[in-house]
């Protein structure tokens, strides 16, 4: 069965968890393409929701179906696009509708959405997530000459449909639905199937690629609800809000009398895609002799690196070693990103780092 993986557990930077977190307890919901039914059994047992399934694997379906209350499973009842479902659903009602990940499997997925409408309550909404086929690593294998299928992920050999967050809205207003939030999942080129590395490409056109906003946008996910009710009750499209993944920066100290770097003299920042300032205090620490910062577990773009004395920036030649490359725009780093300032012979008591989004 091609999509039995593990269900996260409502964890960060997984689309699944997203769409859960939406979910009200003591729901009706109908589930297309449940596979074996990670999230259908959490909608059960956790959220103690109403579940009816629509499912193409039939080996995969009836794992799903012992927690579902009406199911349609197979080539005939579980073809999305054959309407079945619909035939025998149309005196129902749902609060959500799911399509985690289902949409570009189909040849026609606003004909699908148009027909399943008509089984939303009016305060009910589409939970939709779709793979972001502008992703910075399906860019770079383009300009290797590269556009490989996979088993799995962005470039999933039953895709049908590939979209973006821009393509996707212009044809969503077509079926009279509407957006009204958009999350994401995110993971650098490194991270994703593709294993791909912006050292691969030229420089010029890696520090491009690594500002753009939704390069690392591994999924979208949407909620969705119908247009006649956002205008009554005066809802309107929600300004883009993507909640990647919270980062971690990490600086390490060695004083004097240390040998090396531990995880003993290390000062920690987490930080989100809204934080632009990084201030590490380093006022406990005496006679700093070396410094190192890893600013993120990914790839990261900061226009800037200061270290502060006593209230005031101190401005000498600092021996770097990173990395990193320097440009006009800031620090570009690359995978697994290090920077060391070392022969450090002043007094240090903070280090800000300034974050670059575009």
């Amino acid at each position: 069965m091609k999509y039995d993986f593990e269900f996260s557990n409502l964890i960060e930077n997984d689309s699944h968890s997203i769409i859960l977190k939406k979910i009200n307890k003591n729901s009706k919901i109908l589930e297309f393409g449940p596979a074996t039914g990670k999230m259908t059994k959490y909608l059960k047992e956790n959220l103690e929701c109403r579940v009816d399934i629509v499912e193409y694997d039939i080996e995969a379906g009836i794992e799903a179906a012992q927690f579902a209350e009406k199911k349609f499973l197979g080539e005939q009842e579980g073809n999305i696009e054959i309407f079945f479902w619909y035939n025998n659903l149309i005196e129902e009602k749902y609060d959500y509708i799911l399509f985690a990940d289902v949409l570009e499997h189909l040849r026609e997925p606003l004909k699908v959405l148009i027909k399943a409408k008509e089984l939303l309550k009016e305060k009910g909404s589409f939970l939709v997530s779709i793979p972001n086929i502008s992703h910075n690593s399906i860019i770079i294998d383009l300009i290797k000459g590269e556009f490989n299928y996979q088993e799995r992920g962005i470039l999933d050999n039953t895709h049908l449909k590939f979209f973006t967050d821009k393509s996707f809205k212009r044809e969503l207003s077509k079926t009279e639905l509407i957006a009204i939030t958009t999350e994401a999942t995110y993971l650098t080129p490194k991270e994703t199937e593709f294993n791909n590395n912006y050292s691969d490409i030229e420089y010029n056109i890696a520090e491009i690629l690594k500002s753009r906003l939704d390069g690392h946008v591994y999924q979208y996910v949407y909620e969705i609800k119908k247009n006649r009710y956002c205008i009554e009750n005066n809802i309107s499209e929600a300004v883009k809000l993507i909640s990647p993944k919270i980062e971690k920066a990490k600086l390490y100290i060695k004083e004097a009398e240390d040998c090396e770097f531990s995880e003993l003299k290390k000062v920690e920042i987490k930080y989100g895609y809204t934080d632009l300032e990084l201030n590490f205090d380093l006022k406990i620490y005496n006679n700093i002799k070396e410094l190192r910062l890893d600013p993120t577990e990914g790839c990261s773009y900061f226009s800037d690196l200061n270290l502060i004395g006593k209230n005031s920036l101190i401005e000498k030649d600092i021996e770097f070693e990173s990395n990193y490359l320097k440009s006009e725009k800031g620090y570009v780093f690359g995978d697994d990103p290090q920077l060391y300032i070392k022969n450090i012979d002043f007094n240090i008591e903070q280090l800000q780092l300034k974050i670059r989004r575009s």
